[in-house]
């Protein structure tokens, strides 16, 4: 074995029990912030794993919300069922608002009992909340905002409705407009000006907020693939900081004894890892993780990435298509994903602050389209995996995430290009 090698052989902890997570999860929970990654968004494992890991937390260690790679709007929906509000009455129907690409990432097998576990939960203990930080859907985020300050404001919402015009045509992705930008920016201020305490008002903000935001970001999205990845990792990252800052409020002091309050976030390996000590950072890309380190310290946030060697995966083969079952190649001989591999481990964990200075390997990541013949170019970045993470959780071969909806035929051909990243 090679020095690398012989570094993972000597840390990994085999995971053929349950009880091997205690440790993990008790180095997590000394955290406020604990980021749960993917290193595919449509492997079942690792949609598995971060919910049982999520109800750990929550359980015995009192965390008080989980955010999740998606918009607010769609996820609206599913914070009010799971604290029992709104006037959804199952879990399928809470999930109703998932109805946009890629639609399997929040519809699937993992997610829909997970929630009828929280809505069940929240009702003898703490409320936990479920927030989304992405955004891309610009005029649902409008038509969010403005619904919720008209049942406040009836005449201010009328005056929203009209500022919401400017920020361009139906694309919600590629806002036109003579000014979007700006009509965006007196949106926000509009909201801002008229925000009023409790639940309501606090999503009526951030729904402004990721107006202004999106619309930023589509201005840069076609030029500057770094410009317009770090508007989008900043907004996630201000998302996260909004929501915990509003459960200190909310709360005082939240369960478990613990003065700061403490939440999850589930979302890609990409915006997950710290991106400095990779080919992202070295391009100019700032990730989600990064930011909340670099805003509340090492000790604070605990980044946890996922990564398999070969099974298969749900996936498109183009933006806006539907989900196929895709064979996932196994991994390039010089990724560590490779060097994982050969350890003869089925599934295992790594502490990875006590790995050493390994060398920088590829890292493979695969979005919501899956590019098998350009799997060098399009699926992998050189990174020194033991800075980008706290720990990982490495399973050797995993299977298709199944959606809820219909999906396509098992994918055979190659694929062309995506829009725009695909994570």
């Amino acid at each position: 074995m090679d020095d690398d090698a012989n570094r993972i052989a000597r840390t990994l902890v085999e995971m053929t029990h349950a009880d091997e997570e205690d440790a993990l999860v008790a180095d997590l929970a000394n955290a406020r912030f604990v980021l749960l990654g993917e290193g595919t968004h449509g492997t079942y494992e690792f949609y598995a794993e971060r919910a049982r890991l999520t109800r750990r937390l929550v359980e015995e260690f009192g965390f008080r919300a989980i955010l999740l790679e998606a918009d607010l709007p769609d996820t609206w929906r599913v914070h009010r069922f799971v604290r029992g509000e709104g006037s959804d009455r199952e879990e399928l129907a809470a999930l109703g608002e998932f109805q946009r690409f890629p639609r399997w990432m929040w519809r699937n097998e993992v997610v829909r009992p997970f929630v009828r576990w929280l809505a069940h939960r929240n009702r003898s203990a703490p409320p936990v909340g479920v927030w989304g930080m992405d955004l891309y859907g610009l005029h649902r985020l409008a038509d969010m905002a403005v619904h919720l300050v008209e049942g406040h404001d009836p005449a201010a919402g009328h005056r929203l409705r009209a500022i919401a015009h400017g920020l361009g045509g139906a694309d919600e992705h590629l806002p036109r407009g003579a000014a979007p930008t700006r009509a965006a920016a007196i949106f926000l201020d509009e909201v801002q000006r008229r925000t009023w305490p409790g639940e309501l008002g606090f999503a009526a903000g951030l729904a402004a907020r990721g107006v202004y935001d999106a619309v930023v970001w589509s201005q840069v999205v076609r030029h500057a693939r770094a410009s317009s990845w770090n508007v989008r990792d900043t907004h996630m990252a201000d998302v996260v900081d909004a929501v915990a800052a509003r459960i200190a409020v909310g709360d005082g002091v939240s369960t478990h004894g613990q003065l700061q309050p403490r939440v999850v976030v589930w979302a890609h390996n990409s915006h997950v890892g710290d991106a400095r000590p990779s080919a992202l950072g070295r391009g100019g890309e700032l990730s989600l993780g990064q930011l909340l380190r670099e805003r509340h310290g090492d000790a604070a946030v605990r980044l946890v990435g996922f990564a398999t060697y070969e099974g298969t995966v749900t996936a498109a083969r183009d933006w806006g298509q539907d989900p196929q079952r895709m064979h996932l190649r196994p991994a390039a001989p010089d990724t560590w994903e490779a060097l994982f591999h050969r350890m003869g481990a089925p599934r295992f964990r790594l502490d990875l602050r006590r790995i050493g200075s390994p060398s920088e390997r590829a890292e493979r990541a695969v979005g919501v389209v899956y590019l098998p013949e350009r799997e060098r170019s399009a699926h992998l970045f050189g990174a020194h995996l033991h800075l980008r993470y706290d720990h990982l959780l490495y399973y050797d071969r995993t299977r298709a995430l199944a959606p809820l909806d219909p999906w396509g035929a098992l994918a055979e051909e190659d694929l062309p290009e995506t829009w725009p990243f695909a994570v």
